[in-house]
């Protein structure tokens, strides 16, 4: 029976490759949009881990999380010295991570912190940085930069970096007088890591007050660049996870100045309510597009059956029975359908492949191409079970049929 549907769906290639093309083009939808809506959680995920609290002036908390981890963005306002010393004193902290951000290099967002940022910040499932080549920076005029900064830019070891201020790729405002030379290229981590450049806080003022006063920069900039000696975010790990909801209040109400204490995990569930409707609205989408292409297979078949009237009689006739002629109605229907989940997936992974190195050279995504996750499996056997209900439209239509409907066909 398989190599009787096989045969007569040969016989129909023209109509039925569009068919199996339309089914094609829906999986892929589907199946691409899912591998991304997935990993983008989980790239996001592990864009931090072992961060217990994100510190910075009094704002919105997902503001304050794609500006700090994400580099999306900067916070409303710094931090003082003394909301630093409060922060940092606290006997429940064990470690923090000053950041000072408002200034990029041809696009690329550069950070002042402490050597303690390589020690202890944490990404996906608590891994570390480590250096692809190189140290850190040990003096003012130093700088390690990110995978993506190095491949991006063609930078190596010794490579002169000259900072703009503001954040755009461009600017005519440069520190022109305080370069800083890269000392260490970290190794890729596919997040918002790869795609900065660190300085040590000190190196970041000096740049500002331009060594000595030898830098020519415009005035507006430098009353731009006066409140960024402040920091403009802590990142904070606790000795204990069982005190942040007692520190995130405590620094919350620290009145010398207003300060919010952001919890990254449930910042991220915020963040992805606020996009949930557009979530949900591409997964809907690519179920619709689904849902379209069964269509075009029932129609397919409904049309044929009607044209193929005189060729069941004939198969009834030599000794075909019923259920065997229905059964050939939904063959056909499941050959098209696997036929168009196996092209969908591979469409899909091509798609993929030629997507992953743009993702991740423009905005450090890491989309895994290769491979089926099991959610697909799930997917795609649920298509497959749909274009076997969708065939037994047909199928029972054809069940129905008597033979001489058939051989004496009515006008």
């Amino acid at each position: 029976m398989i190599s009787l549907a096989l045969k007569s769906l040969w016989f129909r290639r023209g109509s039925m490759a569009l068919t199996v093309l339309s089914i094609a083009i829906s999986v892929a939808l589907l199946l691409g949009i899912e591998r991304v809506r997935t990993q983008a959680k989980e790239n996001f995920a592990g864009m931090v881990s072992g961060t217990d609290l994100i510190v910075a002036a009094r704002g919105n908390s997902v503001q304050i999380l794609l500006a700090s981890i994400m580099h999306i963005g900067y916070p409303a306002s710094g931090l003082s010295e003394g909301a630093v010393q409060h922060v940092c004193s606290n006997r429940n902290v064990a470690w923090c991570i000053p950041m000072v951000m408002g200034d990029s290099h041809r696009g690329y967002r550069v950070i002042g912190t402490d050597l303690i940022m390589f020690d202890k910040f944490r990404y996906a499932r608590n891994r570390g940085l480590s250096f692809r080549e190189g140290v850190v920076f040990d003096g003012t005029r130093k700088a390690v930069i990110g995978a993506q900064v190095a491949d991006g830019l063609g930078y190596k070891l010794g490579s002169k970096i000259l900072v703009a201020h503001g954040a755009g790729g461009e600017s005519l405002i440069e520190h022109s007088a305080a370069p800083f030379e890269v000392s260490g290229i970290l190794a890729p981590t596919g997040t918002p890591v790869d795609r900065a450049i660190y300085v040590s806080m000190e190196g970041y003022e000096a740049m500002h007050e331009g060594f000595g006063g030898h830098e020519n920069i415009d005035p507006l900039a430098d009353a731009d660049h006066a409140e960024e000696k402040s920091v403009s975010a802590i990142l904070v790990g606790l000795k204990s996870r069982a005190a942040v909801l007692g520190l995130q209040r405590s620094f919350g109400e620290y009145r010398a100045e207003p300060l919010t204490a952001v919890m990254p995990g449930d910042t991220l569930l915020e963040l992805w309510q606020l996009t949930g409707i557009a979530e949900t609205a591409l997964v809907w989408i690519s179920g619709v597009v689904v849902v379209i292409g069964l269509v075009g297979i029932t129609t397919n078949l409904l049309a044929s059956v009607n044209e193929r009237r005189r060729e069941m009689a004939v198969l009834r006739a030599v000794g075909a029975g019923l259920p065997q002629v229905a059964g050939l109605i939904l063959g056909e229907a499941l050959l098209l359908t696997a036929m168009g989940v196996a092209l969908g997936l591979a469409l899909s992974q091509v798609a993929l492949f030629c997507l992953a190195p743009v993702l991740q050279a423009r905005y450090g995504f890491e989309l895994a191409a290769g491979g089926i996750l099991p959610g697909e499996w799930a997917r795609m056997s649920w298509i497959l079970l749909a274009g076997g209900l969708v065939g037994a439209i047909p199928a029972y239509r054809t069940y129905k049929r008597s033979l001489s409907d058939g051989i004496s066909i009515r006008v």
